[in-house]
């Protein structure tokens, strides 16, 4: 795990803030299936998940993501984090990489 997803996955804002600081990229996975933002709204850490969006953060997160960082904060019913991603241009109608959605099913 990368020093930035670790600190993303972790809350770690002040670390997210060097790194993205000394140049990193906010989106970067690498070989890993998750982004720093998805791992900062699966640990619910609404300060984190804001900084990497205003950093330029991906609000659909990474390609190899098993779901999106909406999904995650819609499945915890965390308002703060869905508010913070719609408002940074999170589709809820986007499917993800197995062709779903992030509305849920009846």
């Amino acid at each position: 795990m990368t020093g930035l997803r670790f600190a993303a996955h972790y809350g770690h804002t002040d670390n997210v803030v060097f790194l993205l600081d000394a140049g990193l990229d906010p989106n970067f996975q690498g070989k890993a299936q998750a982004s720093p933002l998805y791992l900062a709204v699966q640990g619910n850490h609404t300060a984190t998940t804001e900084l990497l969006l205003q950093k330029g953060a991906d609000p659909h997160g990474g390609p190899q993501e098993p779901a999106s960082p909406l999904y995650r904060a819609l499945e915890t019913n965390n308002l703060k984090l869905i508010d913070l991603l719609l408002r940074h241009g999170a589709d809820v109608i986007k499917p993800n990489k197995v062709g779903n959605t992030d509305l849920p099913a009846k």
